[in-house]
């Protein structure tokens, strides 16, 4: 069986206080066009160090790249995040 390809879902929303449901609902939406999500994983990694070889490491592993090119830590100062 071929593997959907993979996409990795960069955002500054990793920093979000509903971090957890924006993602599941963008994962629902690669997969519902057939991508595998790729979610960055800055917050389970303890040092810079690790969130920046863990996140290269998805990166690579990617097809195509979502990115969310709202500034950095603007949705959680007030503002609604839309999935």
């Amino acid at each position: 069986m071929t593997q959907p390809p993979r996409a990795y879902l960069a955002s500054p929303d990793v920093f979000h206080p509903d971090r957890d449901r924006l993602f599941r609902l963008r994962s629902w939406r690669c997969w519902a066009y057939g991508h595998k999500p790729l979610i960055p994983v800055d917050l389970e990694a303890i040092t810079a160090t690790a969130i920046y070889h863990a996140n290269v490491c998805l990166l690579d592993a990617s097809d195509a790249i979502v990115a969310n090119l709202s500034l950095f830590r603007a949705p959680a100062r007030g503002s609604k995040a839309v999935a």
